[in-house]
């Protein structure tokens, strides 16, 4: 009876090992992506795009306070000269960058690349007016909208060649400008009456109207 107890009591031992042997979580490895692999490539597209747009954002949030400092007085006026160079000198290397990615891949699509660096790219691409819109008509023939780019963010390059270059109405009336006054004031906007059709085709959950008075807002 004894050898039955102790053998049943072996077996009822091993059978607890064996769950809590079983319970404990696996950490999978993640593989490293070696340089020749594909990834490795896109991992450094994403990565550069990323430390590109975080540069471009910050430089323009510290231009906003320079610009609006600029008419007060003689420094004002020298500080926002020198910056306004600091800013394209930065937007000059970040287009010679860019360009040569999209070169080797074409458009920073969402599907190779992800949503993050696709907006990477086209928020580099928006700002870049040094040039009198080649750049930005370059990389615009390369998008398709709900494809490989956001539709609001082709809408909304779309309509800053057409008022800063192209000097014809915009479609989605997405470009203005801030007046004295404190209001937003929208640049020339093509058949008006259906603008929030065309807003609401390209992506656009805002209204004009709704976008006018969030534009009145920030001014």
């Amino acid at each position: 009876m004894l050898f039955l107890d102790m053998k049943t009591y072996i077996s009822f031992m091993f059978a607890i090992v064996f769950l809590l042997a079983c319970s404990q979580p696996t950490h999978e490895k993640v593989p490293k992506v070696s340089e020749d692999d594909p990834r490795s490539a896109i991992i450094n597209v994403t990565s550069q795009l990323r430390e590109m747009a975080k540069a471009d954002e910050a430089i323009r949030n510290e231009f906003d306070t320079v610009f609006k400092n600029r008419n007060r007085n003689a420094e004002g006026k020298a500080a926002f000269t020198a910056f306004y160079r600091k800013m394209r000198d930065q937007d000059i290397r970040h287009h010679e960058a860019l360009n040569d990615i999209v070169e080797q891949y074409g458009w920073i699509d969402i599907e190779r690349f992800g949503q993050q660096a696709s907006h990477d790219a086209w928020l580099i691409t928006q700002h870049m007016v040094h040039d009198k819109g080649v750049f930005q008509k370059k990389m615009r023939s390369l998008m398709t909208p709900g494809t490989n780019v956001d539709k609001t963010e082709y809408a909304l390059l779309t309509d800053r060649i057409a008022v800063m270059f192209d000097k014809l109405h915009q479609t989605c009336g997405t470009q203005g400008k801030c007046q004295s006054s404190g209001d937003w004031t929208a640049s020339q906007i093509k058949d008006f009456d259906t603008i929030n059709s065309r807003r609401l085709a390209m992506g656009f959950a805002e209204t004009f109207a709704e976008y006018e008075t969030r534009m009145d807002a920030k001014c």
